[in-house]
């Protein structure tokens, strides 16, 4: 007894991508069957097996080698330097009464709309 799926799920099962079943029913080597405008496989655990493409095929490479010459431009760039804070602008940030902050931030707060 045949166990009909979608092209989707078939790929699942057989654990291939979805491009190879489409290919194979676009050039005829898989049966399928279309019903109520859907296509149909036969995924019957026994029947037809499709082969796992090479791993190249799967994934494109996501980086590349550097040459030497990038390397050596990449060494010899000098580090960004980051802003300096002094101590005084910390203490500029916080005037040491978190009350007063705590109750102007409070009188800008938005109240919740009513529902």
């Amino acid at each position: 007894m045949g166990c009909w799926v979608v092209p989707a799920v078939a790929a699942e099962i057989w654990a291939v991508p979805l491009a190879r079943v489409l290919e194979a029913i676009a050039d005829g080597s898989l049966p399928h069957r279309i019903d109520a405008g859907f296509t149909l496989i036969d995924a019957h655990p026994h029947g037809m097996h499709l082969s796992m493409p090479k791993a190249s095929e799967l994934r494109p490479p996501t980086y590349r080698a550097l040459t030497l010459e990038e390397r050596a431009a990449l060494n010899a760039a000098p580090a960004p330097e980051l802003p300096q804070r002094d101590a005084d602008d910390e203490a500029a940030d916080f005037d040491g009464d978190w009350m007063t902050t705590r109750r102007a931030v409070s009188r800008q707060r938005r109240r919740p709309l009513a529902a």
